[in-house]
């Protein structure tokens, strides 16, 4: 009995201390060998903020998991700083889609969250994927991110970007290389998985300035928001709501309180 009760404990601890486990800081590096540059920064996935807009988000909210966070507690991250993430996760070579560019997109997508194609949205989130044009498998995610006046001049506004993947594609694809100014084959038909990043949607590239633009109220279940803080050591101010195996093992705990308090009457 003393020596389940300890199992117990011991898997309550692992579910409190692991309980914001899916933010994402510290050091990764890609399947490619590159290094993903958070920068330093703690960012929160893209499911805790999907299909809310960015107008929900900025004077506190309460996360898809159930966790509330006041105005202040997470920013939204910098241009420069989604630029900096986005180009280290990119090849360097194709603006657009390619097979070079899925080691970088995927980790996006696994990392952050593909929100794109889910079920049971508002509940359990269940992972999806979509067929379409061609392509097999996709996933995608977008998001808000930038200062105030970062993509567009109105404060009303905000930059979004986009990260795509995709299993494979049926036919042969020409894309944008940034290096030698041309378009040229990226891709053959399916021979390995793709992903997308492109100038206008987060990258920057180095052929543009600009960058996509969308309203602050615009909200869809495939849109998230880019949130960064500085890590710290503290407890962040709320924790998401139990999960049903952290329910489970308390329930555990109290059946063999009750037990052992039978047993020494």
């Amino acid at each position: 009995m003393k020596k389940l009760f300890a199992t117990a404990l011991l898997l309550t601890a692992g579910v409190s201390m692991t309980a914001h486990a899916g933010f994402i800081s510290g050091n990764y590096t890609l399947a490619n060998g590159n290094a993903v540059a958070l920068q330093g920064l703690e960012w929160m996935p893209l499911t805790y903020t999907a299909g809310l807009s960015r107008t929900d988000i900025e004077d506190g909210f309460t996360d898809r998991f159930e966790g509330g966070w006041n105005a202040g507690d997470w920013r939204y991250a910098t241009r420069a700083e989604t630029e900096t993430l986005l180009v280290s996760l990119w090849d360097q070579t194709f603006d657009g889609w390619s097979g070079t560019n899925h080691a970088g997109a995927n980790w996006f997508i696994s990392t952050f969250g593909g929100i794109a194609f889910d079920d049971g949205y508002g509940d359990n989130r269940i992972a999806g994927t979509s067929n379409d044009d061609g392509f097999k498998n996709t996933d995608h995610s977008m998001f808000y991110f930038g200062e105030d006046g970062a993509c567009f001049f109105t404060e009303d506004s905000s930059c979004f970007g986009t990260v795509v993947i995709a299993e494979s594609y049926e036919n042969y694809m020409m894309t944008y290389n940034v290096k030698t100014g041309r378009d040229e084959l990226a891709y053959t038909p399916n021979t390995t998985p793709l992903g997308y990043f492109l100038d206008d949607l987060g990258l920057a590239a180095g052929r543009i300035d600009g960058n996509l633009s969308t309203t602050k109220t615009f909200a869809r279940n495939d849109f998230g928001s880019l949130l960064v803080r500085i890590p710290s050591n503290g407890t962040p101010s709320t924790v998401p709501a139990p999960t049903a195996i952290s329910l489970l093992v308390l329930g555990l705990c109290g059946l063999i309180l009750q037990r052992r308090r039978k047993a020494y009457k």
